[in-house]
């Protein structure tokens, strides 16, 4: 992407001060205090959230590490905003401006940490979901490309670990679905002959709704069963 560099030394930037600006105003949320209640007693897969008490029996993260567990998901949270970026750009075949990428880059990365509604650490698993769904729509538009079925596949793995991560993220794929049409037929110079086609790349983004669902339902299953 032209001027990635540049993009990436940007969001460093942002991230510096924002989670500077977060450390001299640290905080604690409430679920941080009952961490090993939700994966090391199990609370977590019971409502829904199974990713990460699968993560946290083969790297046991769940004991209080505030300080490497926040630095762990504010790096994610950069990593989401670099590939969201390299998504928008791909989308606009290159048109869209690297001064519009880096504003929303910083907006991205400084609201959730200035804004003081991160201080549940990677423990909540927003900045492994949003960066599973940056993947995921990268995925989606190789397939708007190259239609390719094994990336519906891979995006139902990856979105059925971002709803295990926090149940929203179901939302958020279908607002970034939506989001992806919308700002591709801006950038359509033959929409009328591709409707028919659009309806079926719709139709397409569903399924991994419906996996995601099937494999939350599996998981919760065989987590309770063993």
């Amino acid at each position: 992407m032209k001027d990635g560099k540049l993009l990436a030394g940007m969001i460093a930037v942002a991230i510096g001060l924002s989670y500077g600006y977060l450390l001299i105003r640290s905080t604690i949320g409430i679920d941080d205090t009952c961490i090993e209640r939700y994966f090391v007693e199990g609370w977590a897969p019971h409502v829904g959230r199974w990713t990460l008490y699968l993560l946290n029996c083969v790297f046991d993260f769940a004991h209080f590490t505030p300080f490497f567990m926040e630095a762990v998901g504010v790096i994610l949270l950069g990593v989401s905003a670099y590939l969201f970026c390299v998504l928008w750009y791909r989308i606009s075949e290159k048109r869209v401006s690297g001064l519009v990428l880096i504003s929303f880059a910083a907006i991205y990365v400084t609201f959730p940490l200035a804004g003081e509604v991160y201080m549940y650490y990677l423990h909540n698993g927003v900045s492994l979901a949003f960066c599973l769904l940056a993947i995921s729509g990268l995925l989606w538009w190789d397939y708007v490309k190259q239609k390719r079925m094994s990336s519906i596949i891979w995006i139902t793995v990856l979105l059925s670990l971002a709803v295990g991560c926090y149940e929203s993220f179901a939302l958020v794929y279908i607002v970034l679905i939506c989001a992806i049409n919308i700002w591709s037929l801006l950038h359509e110079s033959t929409i009328e002959t591709r409707k028919i086609q659009r309806v079926k790349e719709l139709v397409m983004a569903v399924a991994p709704l419906i996996g995601a669902g099937v494999i939350r339902t599996v998981a919760y299953s065989l987590i309770n069963a063993f």
